[in-house]
């Protein structure tokens, strides 16, 4: 079983200015690869991922795909640390799905918590491993959200 990962986005703290560009493209079919923040060094090709959403409500998972390019450094998301020459590890995901939050139900973090209480869905960086014993059921979830 091929590892997954689980990364975080906060709009608060970061403007993803094509967003729903992107989300309205991968509802189409269409894939798009994007530089994602990741605590862990550990990530390897192939490696699957979901993007949680957090800070505020909605708060859950909004995007599913694969890790097209392991860990690197690179400069911080927030633009003021970056212009510092503050850096952190990168990892390129190519997304299969993005869900915009505004307009499309995602799989809720309370839901994530209720399911799966194995997992830690709260997580404080982005970029922690999905337990193996939870991913059959994310996954599962994950499928009947989208198809």
């Amino acid at each position: 079983m091929s590892v997954v990962w689980l990364t975080t986005w906060n709009p608060k703290r970061w403007e993803w200015k094509d967003y729903s560009t992107l989300c309205a493209g991968t509802r189409k079919g269409q894939t798009t690869i994007e530089p994602w923040t990741c605590m862990s060094r550990k990530p390897q090709l192939g490696d699957e991922v979901f993007l949680m959403k957090t800070g505020k409500k909605p708060r859950g998972i909004i995007g599913h795909g694969y890790i097209v390019r392991e860990p690197y450094p690179a400069p911080h998301y927030d633009e003021e640390r970056a212009a510092r020459g503050e850096l952190t590890n990168h990892i390129d995901v190519e997304f299969d799905r993005i869900l915009n939050y505004e307009t499309e139900a995602i799989l809720s973090q309370a839901l994530l918590k209720q399911q799966l209480p194995e997992q830690q869905w709260s997580p404080q960086g982005s970029g922690i491993r999905i337990r193996e014993e939870v991913v059959l059921g994310v996954k599962k979830m994950w499928d009947e959200l989208v198809r």
